[in-house]
């Protein structure tokens, strides 16, 4: 969304801040689709890369604290459970309580 500037007065600058938080929300709206499209595709490497202020700035590190867990998760299970491709089984079943250990999953 973008508001016409028609002027400097008070009603001017208001509509010249308007399009800036604008602008810096539709920027940290379309770098967070871009990570959550990745991740759609099992892409754990992708992170929010724009720095917004406040709220969004915190949803920020939190989704990108999930993804750092989520990366390290699939990497240690993808390392101790290898995946027959034709079967699509776990071929080290063995290993599973050391891998639940070590990435503290309990459930």
């Amino acid at each position: 969304m973008h508001i016409d500037k028609a002027g400097n007065d008070e009603v001017g600058q208001a509509i010249t801040a308007f399009n800036s938080l604008m602008q810096s929300l539709q920027a940290a709206l379309n770098d967070t689709n871009r990570v959550m499209t990745a991740l759609v595709s099992s892409d754990f490497s992708q992170r929010i890369e724009v720095d917004p202020p406040g709220d969004l700035g915190a949803l920020k590190q939190s989704v990108n604290a999930s993804l750092d867990r989520q990366q390290a998760t699939m990497a240690a299970l993808n390392e101790d459970w290898p995946v027959d491709t034709f079967t699509q089984a776990p071929r080290a079943q063995g290993q599973r309580h050391e891998t639940v250990e070590r990435l503290n999953i309990h459930g």
